[in-house]
């Protein structure tokens, strides 16, 4: 589990990629995910309910695509519900393995009225 804050625009729908890896004994090496789920959500703040997000995009029900499983390539494309208030808000990155979710990105969600 790794912390990394994004900032984005206000009113914006940016797409954001991430690239998940794992360090080994061989060095910092691509993670597959090849047959994981993975789920976005942006909330409020960290004691907000997931169920009560500003936006949660995902493999199954979309706004997450990942074009590259054996690299560890993600693309995530933020939807305009998490982008129209300005503000400092919280995300979580999760990947899912036969139904069981594991917090892979967490930090703060910056929108920024540009």
């Amino acid at each position: 589990m790794k912390r990394v804050n994004l900032e984005v625009g206000q009113n914006n729908e940016p797409t954001i990629k991430f690239r998940v890896r794992r360090k080994s004994i061989s060095g910092v090496t691509p993670f597959d995910l090849t047959d994981k789920g993975i789920v976005m959500v942006i909330k409020a703040s960290t004691t907000t309910s997931d169920a009560q997000a500003k936006a949660n995009v995902s493999t199954t029900e979309g706004g997450i695509s990942v074009p590259n499983p054996t690299n560890g390539e993600i693309l995530i494309h933020v939807p305009l519900a998490a982008t129209k208030d300005a503000g400092k808000f919280f995300y979580h990155l999760d990947l899912v393995t036969a139904g069981k979710a594991t917090t892979e990105l967490y930090g703060g969600f910056i929108v920024r009225n540009l």
